[in-house]
């Protein structure tokens, strides 16, 4: 009002008094029409997202309806959307090597995929690293151990794979042995059998891509933006492999009850199969540790 009355006289004074009357009403009363719609609309929806999770399905945000969950097909969809983002190919179909010595040191197909190498390396490291073994038999272990690092070196990279698979000529003797995060901290504090209950640890992944990334060279990184950084870091495969681990170990769980589930297995049973495996991993390294931090988070 006084604004108006001092552009518009009189006439300026009643305007601006009736535009600010019509206002205050007006305001308040679409804020309370907004909150009865969204209270009524809360109202409506919730019955059928309590019935959704119930029926354990998931909530699509495209379509706004909840719709059916598989773990398996999930699993897949990730694989699949990690294979593309990493967009490695390769025609492993017809690959021809002159010897097999670094394969079979790490029990693989001449035609495996790098994460297959990575996985079988990892499985071999945990069984003949010197840490694992006693006092009696660490010089041998050392020996193997050098032996089957010497070969991953090689497979892992494929200028190394190719020059090897083309020659039949390794690099044991005067390689240089990479620090691997995944198997470091695997023998460091892993276990085969708690991994299924937790999964790859995301620290190795982490240091990881900072190796990776501080062997640019003479390439280095791009950090002008958060999407640079992303990429650089390989953040999207992160949050991928980060889903897939959750849904392994979900799938695990699953197939881990389905006997007791089922009904072929009685509760005691189940409880005794449980305690055998609790007592494998308090074995391992680290293994007790996990229990404590594991076991309470299924009960």
């Amino acid at each position: 009002p006084l604004t108006g009355g001092l552009a518009g006289g009189i006439s300026g004074l009643l305007m601006g008094t009736v535009t600010g009357v019509l206002l205050g009403i007006s305001m308040p009363l679409m804020g309370f029409i907004l909150s009865v719609y969204q209270l009524a609309r809360g109202a409506t929806s919730t019955p059928q997202a309590i019935k959704g999770f119930l029926d354990c399905k998931i909530f699509d945000e495209s379509t706004r309806t909840w719709q059916e969950y598989s773990l398996d097909d999930d699993l897949e969809e990730i694989k699949s959307a990690i294979k593309a983002e990493k967009s490695q190919t390769n025609d492993s179909s017809r690959r021809r090597v002159k010897d097999t010595e670094y394969y079979d040191l790490l029990g693989l197909q001449i035609d495996c995929s790098s994460s297959e190498i990575r996985a079988a390396y990892r499985k071999k490291a945990r069984e003949v690293h010197p840490d694992k073994v006693d006092k009696s038999m660490r010089e041998a272990a050392e020996k193997n151990f050098r032996e089957i690092s010497a070969a991953y070196q090689t497979l892992s990279d494929p200028d190394k794979r190719a020059r090897y698979d083309n020659s039949g000529v390794g690099s044991a003797g005067d390689i240089e042995l990479d620090l691997d995060p995944y198997v470091f901290f695997a023998v460091l504090f892993g276990s085969e059998y708690v991994e299924p209950y937790v999964g790859e640890l995301s620290i190795a992944s982490t240091f990881d891509s900072l190796l990776r990334l501080s062997k640019r060279g003479d390439n280095p990184a791009s950090f002008e933006s958060i999407d640079d950084f992303k990429a650089t870091l390989g953040w999207n495969v992160h949050v991928l492999k980060t889903r897939k681990r959750e849904t392994e170990i979900a799938i695990h769980l699953r197939t881990r009850v389905n006997d007791y589930v089922e009904g072929f297995l009685t509760l005691d049973a189940f409880k005794d199969s449980c305690y055998e495996e609790a007592a494998t991993i308090a074995k391992e390294a680290s293994g007790a540790r996990y229990l404590l931090a594991v076991g309470p988070a299924m009960v």
